[in-house]
């Protein structure tokens, strides 16, 4: 799910594009995607509107009308596309499974603009103002916003007994961090994802909006180096791998003391942590006690077995292809389909090692024994 850097990187590379064309047409091709609102009266309104602002507030893009305002939000994976003019859109619509699939397009006094999501979560609509947006108006503080800052976001932790792990994720308290962003600021912060918010001692506090201001400013840089393709929905995805050092690595070393990172559910999300880094002294009485019985050993659990890990891909796939699934069961089951890839790439990588060893094993018994041609004719 693109969060605040992928966004921000889209507006930078949209604002050129966009801004300053008059809209001479809105084609919404398939009604969901304005929901609740009715795709005619969000087409003949924005008709003949001018794109003034190019901007971005938490997880939206806000386009900024001479008269009223365009949000679209991307959801579990919305993506703009941008057509140098309609006959290109129509052809590229037109090439069988390999066509692109557009629910809205704005077509400008000069290019178009796109607006898809094959799974339908992502929304566009039009308001006659910012206020008359209950999105926008939910939205905390922007966590890259000059408000941001320790003091402000102090307030807020004390204010909290949630875990830091949903603080973070709290859209209204700071608008912005997703599921990625907030396991890699708290792995950065060496904080325990399970501590309560209020908690934090003022030094830790600081050390934790420190983290965040630097995960998402090395993301953002890596979102917009090279920057962001409207062709390929996962540009954003692919970016993200040369700093995560937490999100999406269960069972690597953690890249600070070489623990094993371990992988947790946590309000029905995938947590990313270093046990040895970032868990709390207080934390971890606590849960010997309650959580872990005294039988349990989890250093001796059974390594994933690479066929039951393969077919429960296949059935996630298979339930994201479901056109009934909500977003919150998608966003789940998108997650858990990432981890369970990395776990097949890591048990193949493995074998393939251990078939490495054996053959050369056997290739140094065969060369140190001399040939017989008689046990050569009866075998």
């Amino acid at each position: 799910m693109p969060e605040l850097p992928e966004v921000e990187a889209v507006v930078r590379t949209l604002r050129p594009l966009v801004q300053g064309r008059k809209i001479r047409c809105v084609h919404v091709l398939h009604p969901i995607a304005t929901k609740p609102q009715d795709p005619a009266q969000v087409a003949r309104q924005a008709q003949g509107r001018r794109i003034r602002i190019v901007d971005r507030q938490g997880k939206y893009v806000l386009l900024v009308l001479d008269r009223g305002l365009l949000t679209m939000h991307f959801r579990l994976d919305g993506q703009l596309l941008w057509f140098s003019n309609g006959q290109e859109l129509r052809e590229r619509a037109n090439q069988g499974e390999n066509g692109v699939h557009v629910d809205v397009a704005l077509e400008l006094d000069k290019g178009v603009l796109g607006f898809a999501d094959r799974r339908h979560f992502g929304h566009l609509h039009l308001w006659k103002s910012v206020d008359d947006c209950p999105g926008l108006n939910a939205l905390g503080i922007d966590a890259l916003s000059r408000d941001f800052t320790p003091h402000c976001f102090a307030a807020l932790l004390s204010a909290s007994k949630r875990p830091l792990k949903d603080f973070l994720l709290d859209q209204s308290r700071v608008a912005g961090i997703g599921n990625i962003y907030s396991c890699e600021s708290l792995w950065q912060a060496r904080l325990d994802p399970r501590r309560r918010a209020n908690t934090l001692k003022p030094r830790e506090a600081r050390r934790l909006h420190k983290a965040i201001v630097s995960v998402l400013a090395r993301a953002l840089e890596c979102c917009l180096h090279p920057a962001p393709n409207f062709r390929d929905p996962e540009w954003w995805f692919e970016g993200l791998e040369r700093f995560l050092r937490a999100y999406g690595r269960e069972g690597r070393s953690c890249r600070r003391c070489g623990e094993p990172i371990r992988r947790m559910a946590q309000g029905g999300r995938s947590t990313y942590w270093c046990r040895r880094c970032q868990e709390w002294a207080h934390q971890r009485i606590r849960t010997d006690r309650v959580n872990t019985p005294a039988t349990k050993k989890p250093e001796l659990q059974k390594k994933p077995d690479f066929e039951r890990s393969l077919a429960r891909l296949e059935e996630v796939v298979r339930r994201l292809e479901s056109p009934q699934l909500s977003l919150d069961d998608a966003m789940k089951l998108f997650e858990e389909g990432v981890a369970l890839s990395r776990e097949c790439q890591k048990q193949l990588e493995e074998a393939e090692g251990r078939v490495e060893i054996l053959l050369k094993r056997a290739d140094g018994k065969l060369a140190a024994e001399p040939f017989d041609p008689e046990r050569e004719t009866e075998s």
